[in-house]
């Protein structure tokens, strides 16, 4: 039901309503370069900044020096899809933030209407109408279009994170694939070498059939070992590829070593306390659970008001007298007050709430599991670094030294040789798996942790160590021996006496 009148003594009153909506619809401008600025400065606050250079020098960087991470994470967040997917929803919520801050068009109408009397002219009626509800809420609105928009810039930096993280894993995969085919590598040489002098022992007659056939094997399962170790290498540098944007056949590079590991300093009370307080994703649930009770509010003042519309009319009457005056058009609220409006409101509010806590509980278990990750893979890797490694280092030097001696044979040091490079491995596995744990863990919090960085922490040199290792290896094998050789006056060495 809508009750429309003319009332003379409001015509003033009309007049400065329109002129004030005017002014104010004319400030709701849309947000300076659609929020982006904000969401890169709130990456860069969380230690993820996001790079002033241009896509196509970032791009045109990769052929000249191999990839740093820290130039993998500005390529992600340059390149990557899911980045630019996120800055085409800003610009949504933008237009959305700016349609909310402005008023509903004034209707203008027209009516001429012809008299049935023929000294009469037509009559012309104008009526020019605008909603006074909409300028009466029109702050409230603006504030709650901005509350959204804010959730929604805090969404999208929570994402530039998400793949800022992924674009550290991949490369951390990456690199440590790498060491370890190289490494792998290595050891199906060493396992070839050990069967070409099994081969001379069998062809002496040193050596059994069974024996031999055994050293076959233990060649061919390292050549399947280091196969596998470069179809990793093939996928992990797929995987990085596609986190970046670009072609995985490139010439492109990565950095060929991991990092040391650090030392994290980090208590897990206040890991947990910092996730809660700088997760961007929690910040934009409790801003939007904090918009939708603005709103409820604002639906609860204005249910009972109905719809206000103020405006000016004119008409010119058949005998050509002129008539201006103000419009009021009010929504009689009687059969309809909003009621499922509020029903709704509230019970999106409280789907909110509910959808904030659930986020802050998993936000404190997601910490607590990366923690435990990282805890545990900085423990093996110091086992492997301080116990295991080293007890294999000894029992490869004490092995070398029997069988200078005589006291165990050839076949025997390989094995310590190979036991300690799988050492190696698990080595390079556990820093690898520190690593993507520690990004983990960084994203987890929502923020840079206060421990060691990959920026500070040397390269782990474990290739240099590997050859160093080899040196007495290779004074095994620096020589070739023939079949002649092979038997010391008419004894074989302990290993494959009997045999």
């Amino acid at each position: 039901m809508a009750l429309q009148t003319t009332l003379p003594g409001l015509q003033h009153v009309t007049l400065l309503t329109f002129a004030m909506a005017l002014v104010l619809t004319g400030c709701a401008s849309q947000p300076i370069n659609l929020g982006q600025r904000a969401v890169d400065r709130l990456a860069e606050q969380r230690g993820r900044p996001v790079s002033d250079q241009t896509l196509e020098s970032l791009i045109g960087a990769l052929d000249r020096n191999p990839i740093q991470l820290e130039d993998a994470v500005a390529l992600a967040l340059a390149n990557n899809p899911e980045v630019a997917n996120g800055y085409l929803q800003l610009r949504l919520g933008a237009a959305q933030a700016h349609r909310a801050s402005r008023i509903r068009n004034p209707v203008l109408a027209a009516t001429i209407l012809n008299s049935n009397q023929s000294r009469d002219g037509m009559q012309l009626g104008f009526d020019l109408v605008g909603s006074f509800t909409g300028l009466l809420t029109l702050g409230a609105r603006k504030r709650l279009a901005a509350s959204e928009f804010q959730a929604l810039q805090q969404e999208v930096a929570a994402a530039l994170l998400v793949t800022a993280a992924e674009a550290e894993r991949a490369y951390y995969d990456y690199v440590a694939a790498q060491q370890i085919f190289a490494m792998q590598r290595q050891i199906a040489k060493a396992a070839q070498a050990s069967l070409e002098l099994a081969a001379r022992y069998h062809q002496a007659g040193n050596l059994s059939p069974r024996q031999f056939a055994l050293a076959q094997a233990t060649a061919a399962e390292m050549v399947l070992a280091q196969l596998e170790a470069q179809e990793a290498r093939a996928e992990s540098r797929q995987a990085l590829a596609n986190v970046l944007g670009i072609a995985a056949q490139g010439s492109w590079q990565t950095s060929q070593q991991l990092p040391q590991p650090a030392t994290t300093e980090d208590s897990l009370t206040d890991l947990i306390a910092r996730g809660l307080d700088s997760r961007l994703d929690l910040a934009a649930a409790r801003m939007r659970a904090q918009t939708l009770a603005d709103q409820l509010q604002l639906t609860a003042r204005t249910s009972g008001l109905g719809e206000l519309d103020l405006g000016l009319a004119y008409e010119k009457e058949t005998d050509g007298a002129e008539l201006i005056g103000p419009v009021v058009a009010w929504e009689v609220p009687l059969f309809i007050r909003n009621k499922a409006a509020l029903v709704q409101g509230r019970a999106e509010l409280e789907a909110a709430i509910i959808a904030r806590q659930q986020l802050a509980t998993a936000v404190s278990n997601q910490v607590q599991l990366a923690h435990a990750e990282l805890t545990n893979a900085q423990a093996r890797a110091d086992t492997y670094r301080q116990r295991l490694i080293p007890a294999r280092i000894a029992a490869t030097d004490r092995a070398q030294e029997e069988a200078n001696y005589m006291l165990i044979g050839s076949f025997e040091l390989i094995q310590a040789k190979q036991d300690e490079y799988t050492s190696y491995l698990g080595y390079l596995a556990a820093v690898r798996d520190y690593w993507m744990a520690h990004s983990a863990l960084r994203l987890a919090v929502g923020d840079r942790l206060t421990g060691g960085t990959p920026a500070t922490q040397p390269p782990l040199d474990v290739e240099a160590t590997f050859r160093t290792t080899m040196h007495s290896s290779h004074q095994l094998h620096g020589r070739p021996q023939h079949a002649s050789e092979i038997k010391h006056n008419g004894h074989a060495p302990a290993q494959e006496q009997g045999h």
